[in-house]
C-alpha cells in the first residue's frame, strides 16, 4: 500500500478529519465517510475488473460526502478533499491491473 498514493493521501485525510474539533452527528459522520474512502480504496485494489471499478466507485461517493460535510463547516480541509477526489475519478476512469 505504499506505493498506491490515492490511498496514502486518504489516510491523511482521515487523520486530519479525525482531529477537527466537532461534535455529535456531524462528527460521527464525516469520520465514518473518511475511513470509508480509505478502506474501500484497499478493498478494490485487491480486485480485478468491475470488482475493482465498484470499490472505486464507492470510494468516490464517500469523499462526496466528506466534501460536503466540509463544506457545511467551510473548513479548508475542502481543498485537499478535492484533489482526493480527481485522484480517485483517475481511479475509476482507469482502474489499472492491481497494487
Amino acid at each position: 500500500m505504499q506505493n498506491f498514493r490515492t490511498y496514502q493521501i486518504a489516510k491523511e485525510l482521515h487523520r486530519e478529519v479525525k482531529s477537527l474539533a466537532l461534535t455529535g452527528e456531524l462528527k460521527d459522520q464525516i469520520e465514518r465517510a473518511s475511513l470509508s474512502v480509505a478502506l474501500n480504496l484497499v478493498e478494490g485494489s485487491g480486485r480485478t475488473g468491475n470488482d475493482r471499478l465498484k470499490f472505486f466507485r464507492y470510494a468516490f461517493g464517500s469523499i462526496k460526502e466528506v466534501q460536503g460535510c466540509l463544506d457545511i463547516i467551510e473548513h479548508p480541509l475542502a481543498s485537499k478533499a478535492e484533489g482526493l477526489a480527481k485522484g480517485i475519478w483517475c481511479l475509476i476512469k482507469n482502474p489499472g491491473r492491481g497494487f
